[in-house]
């Protein structure tokens, strides 16, 4: 019998957060003091910490008291979670996005706008063929819109699967077919992909965020919490 699962998510703007977050562990320290760009080091603080606040929100842990680790794929979890209790973040530039799931499978990400004009390799690196003929046929002002959201949902549903984020996983993906609704989770058929898949975007602050949950067939709840709310 189906189970219903549950989402939580949160998406925000770096300049509306703090980011001097006192509740990360030296890993994450370690790896803010290498990134060479203050906006970079801002948004990769917030996402984290931002992700802990999440996860204590839902499980009721201290935030300094939750423990990351990451899969070969790249992805996180949550170090002693039950079993179907999953987490994705997110972060590009000024933008930010959280997730975490029971009883499901989550994959979150978030992109903020891109030059296609001056980064044309990026097209090609990230669309498949059916994608490209359908981006090319809009009107001019909704390519990049619709390119980011090509994009954020390919890589949100590959967080989710743990193949990896590559060329060839993100071009073996289609979604030219795909319609999404923010506030709810829509059961969403996924060419090559076994399970049963649910889609969500919306928008941020001009960027674009998109989530990709696998479930097993059953009701599944969206909660969008207010990263405001978590820090209070």
């Amino acid at each position: 019998m189906s189970s219903a699962g549950q989402v939580d998510i949160a998406v925000a703007a770096v300049d509306r957060l703090p980011t001097d977050w006192h509740d990360l562990e030296p890993f994450e320290y370690e790896r803010i003091a290498r990134l060479m760009r203050a906006d970079d080091r801002a948004a990769y603080a917030m996402a984290h910490g931002l992700l802990r606040r999440l996860i204590s929100g839902v499980t009721g842990l201290a935030a300094a008291d939750i423990r990351l680790a990451y899969r070969p794929g790249g992805q996180p979890f949550l170090a002693g979670a039950p079993e179907g209790f999953g987490i994705s973040l997110s972060h590009s530039r000024d933008v930010v996005a959280v997730a975490v799931g029971r009883g499901v499978v989550v994959g979150i990400d978030v992109e903020r706008p891109r030059d296609l004009a001056q980064d044309s390799s990026l097209l090609s690196s990230v669309l498949s063929p059916a994608e490209r003929i359908t981006l090319d046929a809009v009107d001019p002002t909704r390519r990049e819109a619709l390119f980011l959201r090509y994009w954020t949902l390919k890589e949100a549903i590959l967080k989710a699967t743990g193949e990896g984020i590559t060329r060839r996983a993100l071009q073996s993906l289609s979604l030219a077919h795909i319609a999404l609704a923010e506030e709810s989770l829509p059961r969403a058929e996924i060419g090559g992909l076994p399970g049963t898949w649910h889609l969500a975007g919306g928008e941020i602050d001009g960027g674009v965020w998109s989530l990709a949950v696998e479930g097993d067939g059953g009701a599944i709840a969206l909660h969008r919490r207010e990263a405001a709310a978590l820090l209070a």
